[in-house]
């Protein structure tokens, strides 16, 4: 899973919204949730029978509604007005999310109607867990172990995610290699650097996850090369052509590096 930053949650760094999604709801990536837990204060919109002995757990520390009708009309009448309170008082953002982002998407709404700083959690607990379904703003593709345009691949996504931009990295074919393990843990990558004034790659990748970036790598390269994710470094997510087509045509900006 890729690493949260606790810094930033510490801070209480702003959380960037992707814009309005499903019921007019202003939409949050779960990365950059899990990048800002310090700065969210999460609302469980699933309802009580949802909640099945195989069902996804509440995330931590999450509030639960159990009938999001009747919360929904109980802030109407006014009587949640101290949760309105508290986390403005705490400069806060409330987070709906449930199984696949659309109850949440009304629910937020509707609290933002209210005064609430409210937003939806993009494809809910399903985009909390998959990362592979969400929709990055920044896609940046890497298909090569060129040093140079390695580390140009990655000072780009640092610095799209410096302006606030939810940001993927997808590594294709040989781009794949460089997230291989090494003997004693390491990385490929750990001892790649380019000339001056350029920064070592250990110290942007390390930077891209510390600060709530994703790296993907696509799983028929993977396999290809007769590696399994078990293979590649922790932080690196499974991918899919399905997902990469989706994630290149919804996103914002994208930079190919080859």
């Amino acid at each position: 899973m890729c690493t949260t930053s606790a810094a930033m949650a510490d801070m209480g760094a702003p959380a960037p919204a992707l814009g309005r999604g499903p019921q007019g709801a202003r939409v949050i990536s779960p990365i950059s949730v899990k990048a800002s837990l310090g700065s969210c204060h999460l609302l469980d919109c699933r309802e009580k029978e949802e909640f099945t002995p195989d069902a996804v757990p509440a995330l931590e520390g999450a509030q639960l509604v159990d009938n999001a009708m009747l919360f929904l009309k109980a802030c109407k009448e006014g009587k949640h007005n101290n949760l309105k309170q508290s986390i403005r008082a705490a400069g806060k953002k409330l987070v709906c999310y449930c199984n696949s982002g659309y109850r949440s998407a009304i629910v937020s709404s509707a609290l933002e109607a209210m005064g609430f700083d409210a937003y939806s959690m993009e494809m809910g607990l399903k985009g909390w867990n998959n990362y592979a379904t969400l929709s990055p703003e920044v896609v940046v593709t890497l298909t090569t172990t060129d040093v140079e345009k390695a580390t140009l691949a990655f000072s780009c996504a640092n610095a799209a995610l410096a302006q606030g931009k939810v940001t993927a990295v997808v590594c294709f074919a040989h781009g794949v290699d460089l997230m291989k393990r090494v003997d004693g843990g390491g990385a490929v990558y750990d001892d790649m650097k380019a000339n001056e004034p350029f920064k070592p790659m250990k110290v942007l990748v390390d930077n891209f996850n510390k600060d709530g970036g994703v790296v993907f790598c696509c799983n028929t390269c993977v396999k290809s090369r007769g590696l399994e994710f078990k293979d590649l470094q922790d932080f690196v997510h499974f991918m899919q052509a399905p997902d990469f087509v989706r994630m290149n045509g919804a996103a914002k900006q994208t930079m190919p590096f080859a």
